[in-house]
């Protein structure tokens, strides 16, 4: 009885443990075994750059795109390598990326990308997907984390064609932004250049022509390009148009167009109304029209017919332009009137051209086109190298209509015609021996009047002084003045630097012309000469001595005995 009522209470207080099996109506015993670790492979960040575009954009038709997708392991153990990751765009698999080849410990990032060009039609929106370990090469702690979406919209390519004008120079006239106008006589000739810009964004590859085009005569036009091509163009568009008789405000048009050829563009520049060229003047736009374009602004003053002047300037009697070319500067100023006090140095400049020369020509030819007729005073400086110009002189001209009015220009301001080292022509560069050395310069008069000159001298030598003078001298009219000086030198690099000027009064002085000889001093050559000479004259002197005795001792009376 004891033995039966322990047995109870232990059942009360343990009911296992005295079963034995299901069978006895109590549930089998259940053991829970403890987890293992797992790595976690998680889409932390899915990144779309588009190239070229600042971040954030974004993509348009044509760009490519590169969408970065970061992975981290957020799990509790390693992720071994050899797993890949899937990107699809709109439902489609359109790249897998792997086997990834690192192995991921737990916290650590993984990156995979994916280049995207996005083709031309599929403006809109679009869904990028992301798998990471498609084929569960990976052992996880969650199998249910492994893929991301993005939304990603897509904008229409941008498109636009656009002309812009740059800078140009018309009849020696500059135009800049801005100031696109020019004001010419009736009939005068317009000559010069014209620089634009055509910007051509397209999704395809439609022709774009280029042309110009004056609004004042159909079919005064000129084909710039026969396709301008994707991207940014440039052009430099050569003009030569004669102005129209009647006074008013005219235009040349420079216009690109998505058609097919050049005359389609020049046709709609031709169809447009006074306002629409003033809308491509003011704003570069043509409303309701295929092309695009700028213009400048050409007003034709009601005023005498103009007329051309060529200035045809020479050197010298006989005398070609210099050796190593340069630039010839002609400026018109208007002719002072009879009496007038006025100082022709501070006359205003209305018209100014300029030509390049290489040296050696008979003359050069300066031009002005479409020039108003006047008197008119003009003036010619020349430079060379990297000289200053120099004051060749001024003389009047006039001009007159519907001509073209030629002027034969000679230099008028002195010179330096020689510069001789040691009795020898020295060109750029002059080789003497070292001692006495002797310079010789000569000044040519231009071939206008008598003039007094200033000649600066500066002989340098290792970057010091050797001798610097100022000399001044009055020559005549293609007469000749010699200025002249010696020093000793020893051997070395010596630099021999000219200025000529013409002196106005005491502080001012008009620059006519500078010269520049490298003298090169060498050590003295020995010469026999120089030992024998003091020899042979000491001994001519004894013999002429012992001559002189002989003679005074043969006509000396006897001496008595």
């Amino acid at each position: 009885m004891a033995l039966s009522a322990l047995l109870a209470a232990l059942a009360l207080l343990h009911p296992y443990a005295l079963a034995t099996s299901p069978r006895e109506g109590l549930p089998a015993p259940s053991f829970v075994a403890p987890t293992r670790d797992k790595p976690d492979l998680v889409i932390e960040k899915i990144d779309v750059r588009v190239q070229g575009r600042p971040a954030g954009s974004n993509p348009r038709e044509g760009d490519t795109v590169e969408v970065v997708v970061l992975v981290k392991n957020s799990g509790s153990a390693s992720a071994p390598s050899g797993w890949f990751v899937d990107y699809y765009l709109d439902g489609a698999r359109v790249y897998r990326d792997g086997p990834i080849g690192i192995e991921l410990v737990p916290g650590a990032y993984a990156v995979s990308s994916w280049v995207w060009v996005v083709p031309e039609g599929s403006a809109g929106n679009h869904t990028i997907r992301v798998v990471v370990d498609p084929t569960g090469a990976v052992d996880e702690a969650n199998e249910a984390n492994n893929e991301r979406a993005l939304r990603v919209p897509v904008e229409a390519r941008e498109q636009y064609l656009k002309v812009y004008l740059y800078s140009a120079r018309l009849n020696d006239v500059a135009l800049y932004e801005r100031n696109f106008e020019l004001s010419v006589n009736p009939g005068a000739r317009v000559i010069g250049w014209v620089s634009i810009t055509v910007e051509n964004v397209q999704p395809g590859n439609r022709t774009t022509p280029v042309v110009w085009v004056a609004s004042w005569e159909r079919g005064l036009a000129g084909v710039v390009a026969e396709n301008a091509g994707k991207g940014v163009s440039y052009f430099t568009v050569e003009i030569d148009v004669q102005a129209p008789l009647k006074p008013g405000v005219y235009y040349i048009g420079f216009f690109a167009g998505w058609v097919s050829s050049p005359g389609e563009v020049a046709s709609a520049a031709w169809n447009l109304s006074v306002d629409d060229w003033n809308a491509v003047f003011q704003e570069g736009r043509i409303p309701e029209r295929p092309v695009s374009g700028r213009a400048i602004r050409l007003v034709v003053l009601d005023a005498p017919p103009a007329g051309d002047l060529v200035v045809r300037v020479a050197y010298a009697p006989g005398q070609a332009m210099p050796e190593g070319g340069g630039a010839v500067d002609v400026l018109l100023t208007l002719k002072e009137p009879a009496g007038a006090a006025s100082d022709r140095w501070t006359r205003q400049v209305v018209r100014r051209a300029s030509a390049r020369f290489s040296g050696g020509e008979e003359h050069v030819e300066v031009a002005f086109y479409g020039l108003p007729p006047g008197e008119y005073a003009c003036r010619v400086y020349v430079a060379r190298g990297d000289s200053l110009g120099e004051f060749w002189g001024e003389v009047n001209v006039t001009a007159e209509s519907f001509k073209v009015n030629v002027l034969e220009f000679r230099r008028q301001t002195p010179w330096i015609s020689s510069v001789k080292v040691n009795g020898r022509e020295a060109g750029e560069r002059v080789q003497v021996e070292a001692g006495r050395v002797e310079f010789e310069i000569s000044v040519t008069g231009g071939s206008s009047q008598r003039a007094r000159v200033q000649l600066g001298v500066a002989l340098t030598g290792g970057g010091r002084p050797v001798y610097d003078a100022q000399r001044t001298a009055e020559v005549e009219p293609n007469g000749t003045v010699r200025f002249s000086f010696t020093t000793q030198l020893g051997p070395g690099s010596y630099v021999l630097q000219l200025w000529l000027s013409l002196p106005l009064d005491e502080k001012i002085s008009i620059y006519v012309g500078q010269r520049r000889v490298e003298v090169e001093v060498v050590e003295r050559r020995f010469n026999p000469l120089d030992v024998l000479a003091p020899l042979l004259v000491a001994l001519a002197l004894a013999a002429a001595y012992a001559a002189a005795r002989r003679f005074k001792r043969a006509s000396a009376p006897p001496t008595p005995r």
